[in-house]
């Protein structure tokens, strides 16, 4: 597990940076995997390879993903064409099977493209623990029964998607949802666009009413904290500024400056909530490289490596978060 950030007044600008990047390369050193997974099918998914990560880049070649092709690391939900594409209504279940034998738990992610960019770190957790892993994602569409705006129109589709998702949710019958979602979505409520502190709450009240409906089903939900919204393409950044990734840095507080509907939701609705954020930011800081390993492949999605890496912690906080008997479920020992 990764040691805790330092306290707020040990931790200024760059020397937090190095602190980070430090502790990261550390604690992930003996657990990156790359798996091979099915879409849809339930074939069984082989053994992975480890990666182990070196202290410090040399140049391009020693950042992992390379930056020129860090938009290919997005994992494999989308190598297996198993997300909606924004004019797409259809549920694609991505299935990834590692239980070995019946009554295996069953783990499904739903949820937008912030949803998917997890779904590499439950890959590894389903591995090692012998979950069913369904992923059910589609872009720009939170598991919310909310109403987004969409190019000055009603996102229909999304609308759709999820009135089918939940209903597959329901059908998997998991032990346990996991849900995330972009930290700012224009809602509608009535066809008027919602601004300000309503837009907030009605996100809020769409994402708390779509868990309460879970729950109320006999379905345990953990959710994750919002991550980053770099603002640039910070791959092509750090490709460009390989002697200066503080360049590629960015404030705390102001990339993560729309985050907290997740934790009122789930607050709200009685969801098991984890935040992940002190291991993607200093107090102060985001870095775009920690270690060797490149953290975004856009501007705000992790690489599917990066999100391998933080599988320990996520497999930590959710063994501390959940309740006694879905924990035991989930996790052996």
């Amino acid at each position: 597990m990764l040691a805790p950030m330092s306290s707020p007044s040990a931790v200024p600008g760059r020397t937090a940076l190095l602190s980070l990047r430090r502790i990261t390369s550390a604690a992930v050193a003996g657990l990156l995997l790359i798996l091979m997974t099915a879409c849809g099918s339930g074939a069984k998914v082989p053994p992975a390879a480890v990666v182990k990560p070196s202290i410090k880049p040399a140049g391009s070649a020693g950042i992992t993903p390379r930056p020129a092709l860090a938009r290919r690391d997005d994992g494999d939900v989308y190598q297996r064409g198993c997300s909606s594409g924004y004019d797409d209504d259809a549920v694609h279940p991505c299935v990834f099977d590692y239980s070995t034998g019946p009554g295996a738990p069953v783990v499904v992610a739903a949820g937008d493209s912030k949803m998917a960019q997890w779904v590499p770190a439950l890959q590894v957790i389903a591995q090692q623990q012998h979950w069913k892993l369904v992923s059910l994602t589609k872009s720009g569409c939170a598991f919310s029964d909310i109403h987004r705006n969409w190019k000055k129109k009603e996102y229909t589709s999304c609308v759709t998607w999820n009135r089918s998702a939940a209903a597959k949710v329901v059908r998997f019958a998991p032990t346990l949802l996991v849900t995330t979602e972009l930290d700012f979505y224009p809602t509608l409520r009535g066809g008027k666009v919602l601004k300000g502190a309503a837009n907030r709450a009605e996100m809020v009240r769409g994402l708390s009413s779509r868990i309460t409906t879970m729950r109320r089903a006999g379905i345990a939900v953990a959710t994750l904290a919002e991550t980053p919204r770099m603002g640039f393409d910070t791959a092509a950044c750090v490709r460009t500024h390989l002697k200066d990734l503080d360049a590629c840095a960015r404030p705390r507080a102001q990339v993560l400056k729309n985050a907290g509907v997740v934790e009122a939701a789930a607050q709200r609705s009685g969801a098991a909530f984890i935040d992940l954020t002190s291991r993607l930011c200093s107090a102060t800081t985001c870095p775009a490289v920690q270690g060797n390993l490149l953290v975004y492949r856009d501007k705000h999605h992790l690489t599917a490596t990066f999100a391998r890496s933080l599988a320990p912690v996520l497999a930590t906080d959710l063994t501390g978060e959940l309740g006694g008997d879905v924990r035991s479920r989930l996790f052996a020992g």
